[in-house]
């Protein structure tokens, strides 16, 4: 089963209102088969949708700050040559200038009052210019928060997570599905064998343990 097979028939399956007739309780294996594709549709058409929002989102700016600029060489007239440098995160703006405190080096004993008074002035000087940092990269965070509303990117991702389970959920309970005969644990083993083998079109591959779990339940059939 390749993908464009399986993908027609999950958009088929979407399309077909979900009933528990006669029919579906006589099969319910293949009901929960039909669920499964119609799940994974929805579960595409969600993730379609973010990734079209995704590419829209490469248009805003980058989250980092420039905390400082790294001298890679000189020119020929003598000239400084640098590059600036960034941080990601807090984390690295903190890192950057804690890195850049030389007085941490100095214990307090070794200070003269002038030396104290230096370190003092110095200290509030690099700390400040930390803070500003930290407050310009807050005030981008919030800036791509208010972008990730505005165009729908937080509900895009809200709603593709809430796919991806529903889909898993589904296939726990095929996994979980003991057959009552002979033909539905070849048909049981058949299907795990077909998403096996096409990882885009299943979540079974997420947990390690999936194969033999699903072999189990199989293997019950027989009790």
């Amino acid at each position: 089963m390749d993908r464009r097979t399986f993908m027609k028939g999950a958009i088929v399956a979407a399309s077909t209102p979900a009933t528990l007739g006669a029919e579906s309780l006589a099969d319910p294996l293949g009901e929960l088969f039909e669920r499964q594709k119609a799940a994974y549709a929805a579960d595409s058409t969600e993730w379609d949708r973010f990734s079209d929002i995704s590419d829209a989102m490469r248009n805003t700016p980058e989250m980092r700050v420039q905390v400082g600029r790294l001298i890679i060489g000189r020119s020929e007239s003598g000239g400084k040559i640098t590059d600036p440098i960034y941080a990601y995160d807090e984390k690295e703006i903190r890192d950057h200038f804690a890195k850049h405190d030389h007085w941490t080096f100095f214990k307090r004993e070794a200070l003269s009052d002038a030396e104290m008074a230096r370190k003092t002035r110095e200290q509030a000087t690099l700390f400040a210019r930390m803070d500003a940092k930290i407050a310009e990269f807050h005030a981008l965070e919030a800036e791509a928060e208010r972008l990730k509303e505005e165009c729908g990117y937080s509900d895009a991702q809200r709603r593709c997570k809430a796919s991806s389970d529903a889909v898993k959920d589904i296939e726990r309970l095929i996994l979980d599905y003991v057959p009552a005969t002979l033909e539905e644990a070849s048909r049981k083993a058949r299907w795990i064998l077909d998403m096996w083998e096409s990882s885009d079109d299943t979540y079974l591959r997420d947990d390690p343990d999936t194969l033999e779990l699903a072999l189990r339940s199989i293997a019950r059939a027989a009790a």
